[in-house]
């Protein structure tokens, strides 16, 4: 074992081999390395990139299903919603006719016009309804002439094109909710005030008036007679 230059054992004579690769083999080496990785970071992005694809693939697919679903409860919901407005409203005008007529005489109730605007109330609820079923239908032809515009006749602006009619139907579907609700109010607050007035009003006994009224009678006639000989 020969000494270096500055006095050490080299590492080949103390191994008798040397443990450091030469400059080409570390090269060819980094070269291969290299495009190991390489071909690795590829393929693992080329899978990133394929399950990427294949999850909004899926949630694309999930999303359209529980739209149509939803949708399609919608419709439902708003059909009910029309239908049991219609059929509430001409209900209460019903019952507030029968409660005036058998309940509380026109000629005694208090606050008459409680009544009267819970019956204009239940006929805006009405017409809000119907008004709102041509609303709705203008609202789909709209949506078609959209449809028609974009897909068949590629015109870009008419993708996300605003329909002003599903305004006017959604305020028409409010209204007809909020006047159902302000004539049921009405409605309530009239038949609970004459309830109660009938409740606490004194009750007049017509059988004393009436035996009171037959006793006087015969020192009336006395009377009458007494003083029919001095006229």
């Amino acid at each position: 074992m020969s000494p270096d230059p500055h006095g050490r054992i080299s590492a080949a004579g103390r191994y008798g081999f040397d443990p450091l690769p030469s400059h080409g083999s570390i090269r060819r080496n980094n070269g291969r390395t290299t495009k190991n990785k390489t071909h690795n970071r590829m393929s693992h992005g080329k899978h990133n990139h394929r399950e990427e694809a294949d999850d909004e693939k899926v949630r694309q697919e999930i999303y359209d299903q529980q739209r149509a679903e939803l949708v399609n409860k919608q419709n439902s919901n708003s059909e009910k919603y029309d239908s049991s407005i219609l059929t509430l409203s001409s209900a209460g005008f019903g019952l507030s006719i029968t409660l005036l007529k058998d309940v509380i005489p026109l000629n005694e109730c208090l606050n008459p016009w409680l009544l009267i605007t819970s019956w204009i109330l239940f006929g805006s609820a009405i017409l809000c309804t119907i008004i709102s079923f041509q609303a709705s239908q203008a609202a789909i032809r709209k949506n078609l002439d959209h449809a028609e515009k974009y897909y068949l006749e590629k015109k870009d602006e008419f993708q996300n094109k605003g329909n002003g009619w599903i305004s006017v139907t959604d305020w028409l579907n409010v209204g007809s909710g909020t006047f159902f609700i302000a004539a049921i109010v009405c409605t309530a607050i009239f038949v609970s005030v004459n309830l109660l007035h009938q409740i606490h009003e004194p009750k007049i006994d017509t059988s004393k008036s009436a035996s009171s009224g037959h006793a006087l009678d015969p020192a009336v006639g006395h009377a009458n007679q007494s003083g029919s000989p001095h006229s």
